[in-house]
């Protein structure tokens, strides 16, 4: 099982989250929200979301969006705010 764990008050803007994403995701070809979710939607094996800290997220409905999504397109994905 694969985890991921994002802190918000580490990366609170879109391009910090991203371009720290594209370094664990080698799936993720450029820093976009389109890219991180055809990334992990292609995901076959479990993987954990842990997003710690959303509400020091510059945009914090476009993140949850965002991996609601994800969450929603791919079973073996599961997201867990905390």
């Amino acid at each position: 099982m694969n985890n991921i764990i994002i802190d918000c008050k580490i990366y609170n803007s879109k391009i910090k989250l991203l371009t720290h994403l594209q370094q664990i995701i080698e799936e993720m070809y450029s820093p976009n929200y389109d890219a991180l979710i055809d990334a992990l939607t292609m995901y076959q094996e479990p993987t954990t979301i842990n997003i710690f800290n959303s509400s020091y997220f510059e945009n914090e409905i476009d993140l949850k969006e965002i991996f609601t999504i994800i969450n929603n397109e791919n079973t073996y994905i599961t997201v867990i705010y905390n």
